[in-house]
């Protein structure tokens, strides 16, 4: 809705100062639902001014990200719609913003939303906890 009415504004009401970019945050887990797939294909289809963040800590709950996805790359399933799809670092602050502000810069400039995947790893979640997901130096 926020990125629809951002659009609405600029090219509907005429109001150049509508720049506004929608940010949307989930885990891998997310991306195996067909909402996911549906909220790309709609946000590409009317171009719409959003970034969809997936945090990929390739686990979802108890299920790891590899067990559960044909293409394990997320980021790359943005080409079925036609649409910007990119990887980054997670774990990068600098690398995280460089990537965000391409993405900005694409939807601003009309051409609609982007897939950004950031591979971050798992500090600790819910029920099943930690049992190891953290890499050993930390």
């Amino acid at each position: 809705g926020a990125a629809f009415t951002s659009r609405y504004r600029r090219d509907a009401l005429g109001d150049s100062s509508s720049n506004a970019v929608t940010a949307a945050f989930f885990g891998d887990g997310t991306c195996n639902n067909g909402q996911f797939f549906e909220c790309l294909n709609m946000a590409q289809l009317w171009k719409l001014p959003i970034i969809f963040v997936v945090e990929n800590n390739k686990w979802a709950i108890g299920m790891a990200h590899d067990r559960a996805t044909s293409d394990p790359e997320i980021w790359r399933k943005a080409s079925s719609f036609g649409m910007a799809g990119e990887e980054v670092d997670g774990m990068d602050m600098l690398a995280v913003r460089a990537a965000t502000e391409r993405a900005l810069e694409r939807a601003r400039a009309g051409e609609g939303p982007t897939l950004l995947e950031c591979l971050t790893y798992r500090s600790d979640h819910g029920p099943k906890r930690n049992e190891g997901h953290l890499p050993p130096e930390l």
